[in-house]
């Protein structure tokens, strides 16, 4: 699903990339979803993606993942929010990395390749699985 409430993206762009994100959601049995949005001038991109997420009942699975653009600055911030399976397959190296190839579109605003290369790096990474010796830390009780 992709909602493009900043309204970053051209008619045709939407089509396009509600193609790929559906091709993605296929291709990995996640439920992949893309979010554009003004920052809030409250909210980290990181609180916005993770309160749009749990507020809004985004997506129908239990694996979900969301990007968030917050334009606010040249380029925009950008999050990924994820939970259950999608926790272990993005590991922080995963996230940042695909970060980094949505930065390089994000820095000349171009939205649109942004969240394609979003489901690229997606669809790779879950197609590589979680990485041997992955487990899950609760940072709040210390937990594994």
């Amino acid at each position: 699903m992709l909602v493009d409430e900043a309204g970053l993206l051209s008619g045709e762009e939407q089509e396009r990339l509600e193609e790929a994100l559906s091709g993605c959601r296929t291709k990995t049995g996640m439920d992949v979803s893309a979010v554009t949005a003004y920052n809030d001038g409250v909210r980290s991109a990181m609180e916005y993606a993770d309160d749009y997420y749990d507020y809004n009942d985004f997506g129908t699975g239990r694996d979900k993942s969301i990007y968030m653009d917050a334009p606010g600055r040249r380029g925009g911030e950008c999050w990924i929010s994820t939970s259950r399976n999608m926790i272990r397959i993005l590991t922080d190296k995963r996230i940042d990395l695909v970060l980094d190839d949505m930065y390089d579109y994000l820095g000349s605003q171009d939205y649109y390749g942004a969240i394609l290369a979003f489901t690229r790096d997606i669809e790779y990474y879950v197609d590589k699985g979680i990485q041997a010796g992955q487990y899950n830390y609760d940072t709040e009780t210390g937990e594994i």
